[in-house]
């Protein structure tokens, strides 16, 4: 289960306390500047009933579950970040992918002010997301990634704001290897 919380101040949402229902978040990216946060957290579901929790302070909030082949495990590997203020655009960062052919592309970004192209898809990708309220937080992911992800910047004409975005890369493993790697 991939978590993108967003919150209106220079401080990240604080994740819930493992326990019952709550898995062990990780947070590989959490982080904020320009009165904007973003965090990016991950959890390998071990029952069927695993819930996000509550995110404290989070303004907005989106859930992507990856499945996994029958066999196999899925593995949280890159994340790169970007932000910028005052601006019309969202810029997702660059990112060199480590499994190409087999990996998970999964961009999220959120925009201080919400204006409805904010949560367009970058060329190539798929929207999953969109949660449209003020400030607009949106999830793309791109299957099979064959080459490194190249920054792409999504135009949102009207108000400047600021703006976070980050790129991750999600593989696969067999069972009875599970491995996380954080690089």
């Amino acid at each position: 289960m991939l978590v993108f919380t967003q919150r209106l101040n220079n401080v990240q949402a604080t994740k819930p306390a493992a326990g019952g229902t709550v898995p062990d978040w990780n947070m590989p990216q959490a982080a904020g500047a320009n009165t904007l946060a973003l965090t990016s957290a991950w959890a390998l579901a071990t029952a069927s009933n695993h819930t996000t929790g509550t995110w404290t302070n989070a303004t907005q909030i989106c859930v992507l579950v990856l499945r996994p082949d029958t066999e196999k495990t899925l593995n949280y590997r890159t994340s790169f970040v970007a932000n910028g203020a005052n601006t019309q655009t969202i810029i997702y960062p660059a990112l060199s992918v480590i499994t190409t052919g087999t990996s998970w592309g999964v961009r999220c970004g959120t925009r201080g002010v919400a204006v409805a192209a904010a949560g367009n898809a970058p060329t190539g990708w798929t929207q999953r997301i969109v949660q449209p309220a003020t400030p607009l937080m949106s999830v793309h992911t791109r299957a099979a990634l064959t080459a490194n992800m190249v920054a792409d910047t999504v135009a949102t004409a009207g108000t400047n704001a600021a703006y976070r975005a980050h790129s991750l890369e999600i593989t696969e493993s067999p069972k009875q290897q599970p491995m996380v790697t954080i690089t």
